[in-house]
């Protein structure tokens, strides 16, 4: 096998995001449940507010928590942490939500990769900040890094050729 892409690095700091908006999750879960309590939003709850401003207010709350977690639930399934080659089966290691995910999928399913650039004084020599793999069969595509510790770009491009 040969190792395309390497990025255990990165790896860890996405981890400690994702532990970090469970955290985060958990807080504002809390906070609405309090308000919700406090200001009458839940059954048997004794103050008296104007009905559906509380409930509300505390479904907005519910939302602004979880939404920073859902959203690094679906980047932990796309997010490339190693990329492998043997013969004709292409190795793609997720970050995964709790332990890496593994997918071995033949090369000739993988139908286009896309190199994104970082252009910010738009002079169009901009530096490249991750590849993109899409694979048939799959609704979003999977990203690698370009901050890792191990990435031929050439050989990753050439997957999909």
């Amino acid at each position: 096998m040969t190792v395309l892409f390497e990025n255990e690095r990165q790896a860890g700091k996405t981890r400690k995001a994702v532990v970090a908006a469970v955290v985060w999750a958990v807080g504002w879960f809390y906070w609405a449940m309090v308000m919700a309590h406090v200001f009458g939003a839940l059954p048997g709850s004794e103050a008296v507010g104007a009905s559906g401003s509380r409930p509300g207010l505390a479904a907005l709350m519910f939302l602004v928590g979880i939404a920073p977690f859902v959203g690094l639930l679906f980047y932990s399934r796309i997010y490339l942490i190693r990329i492998e080659r043997a013969q004709d089966v292409v190795t793609l290691t997720t970050l995964g939500v709790f332990s890496p995910r593994v997918y071995q999928v033949p090369q000739s399913a993988i139908v286009a990769t896309k190199t994104q650039t970082d252009d910010r004084n738009n002079t169009g020599a901009g530096k490249p900040v991750w590849i993109t793999l899409r694979v048939a069969g799959r609704r979003l595509p999977f990203v690698a890094d370009l901050q890792a510790e191990r990435a031929d770009m050439a050989a990753i491009t050439a997957l999909a050729a």
